[in-house]
């Protein structure tokens, strides 16, 4: 059994925070929904970042 205190303190942590960001906020929101799109749209993201570092080690590559 938890005593009050602990069920506080585990209350707290799952409200934002003023302190917390709003990427924070989406990543860890309790709608199934905001968190598959944040998970997609980090997904797209770091592919797109995948190739333009890849586009730019190719470009320092053919200027050298």
């Amino acid at each position: 059994m938890l005593n009050s205190a602990e069920k506080n303190s585990e209350n707290d942590s799952k409200q934002p925070t003023k302190n917390e960001s709003f990427m924070d906020r989406w990543e860890n929101s309790s709608n199934p929904l905001a968190r598959f799109s944040y998970k997609v749209l980090q997904s797209i993201w770091t592919v797109v970042m995948a190739i333009g570092m890849f586009l730019a080690w190719l470009i320092a590559l053919l200027a050298t």
